[in-house]
């Protein structure tokens, strides 16, 4: 399922860049420094974002009374 997400995902970013590229340069698009570093910030700025939201709150429901019973659970 994760290689089908990035699939998705890597064939959108190259789907809106081939709409929006031409008209800007003349012949075919190049993938430059440029198009590297915006695509590397903005998966920066979602981890950092991601890793704040996992810091600020705990992962496991500390005062759930079901806890010790739903970590011994088998399916």
């Amino acid at each position: 399922m994760l290689k089908v997400c990035w699939t998705i995902l890597v064939g959108r970013w190259v789907d809106l860049y081939w709409m929006v590229m031409p008209p800007f340069t003349e012949g075919n698009p190049t993938f430059g420094i440029w198009e590297i570093g915006i695509a590397l910030g903005a998966a920066g700025a979602f981890f950092l974002a991601l890793f704040r939201a996992l810091s600020s709150a705990p992962v496991v429901p500390l005062r759930d009374p079901l806890l010790p019973e739903s970590l011994h659970y088998h399916n």
